[in-house]
């Protein structure tokens, strides 16, 4: 079964099935997988010799406090990336569906262009459902958008802010829901 869309005169795509169909693209599975091994590593190499020694009270903060920032750091990162994996998820999936405009691509880093992403970043625009036009820049994690090319832009009905160019989001739409695929 396969998702039918359809564009209004206004830009705006309508698909048929909602929630629709999404899947974790490759890049963002290897990037999952990597910080699992990682919080692994740090359990068997940082967490439970720390909990060794603090059960045989020795004070090993007093000695090396950087220990207590390198438990934090991975975490932290690995947290928010799986944060970002559910917002990503969701407005793919549930979220409202219109054709943007690339307007500029720019390359890169913070110290640069002062700006909050880093990389190859895509600066884009479209107008939503209540005809405003919101402007936004996103990494170009597929460096697929190209200045001048129309691009799907999911973003939330209610705050239009909170959106997601279709070259930046670890996901991508699947061809079939979950629930009709069969192993033969």
């Amino acid at each position: 079964m396969k998702s039918a869309h359809t564009v209004r005169t206004d830009a705006h795509v309508t698909f048929s099935a909602t929630p629709r169909p999404v899947r974790m693209k490759r890049y963002a599975r290897v990037l999952l997988l990597f910080l699992v091994l990682l919080l692994v590593v740090e359990v068997g190499y940082g967490v439970l010799p720390f909990l060794q020694d603090a059960m045989s009270g020795k004070a090993i903060l007093v000695r090396d406090p950087g220990n207590l920032i390198a438990f934090l750091t991975i975490p932290l990162i690995a947290a928010f990336y799986v944060f970002t994996l559910l917002r990503h998820r969701t407005l793919l999936r549930d979220g409202s569906v219109v054709i943007g405009s690339i307007t500029e691509i720019r390359s890169g880093s913070w110290w640069i262009h002062r700006a909050r992403t880093y990389g190859r970043v895509a600066v884009y625009e479209f107008t939503d459902s209540k005809m405003e036009v919101v402007h936004g820049e996103a990494t170009d994690r597929d460096r697929s958008a190209h200045e001048g090319k129309a691009m799907p832009v999911f973003y939330d009905s209610n705050d239009s802010r909170h959106n997601l160019p279709l070259c930046s989001s670890f996901y991508e739409l699947s061809r079939f829901p979950a629930s009709s695929r069969t192993t033969t």
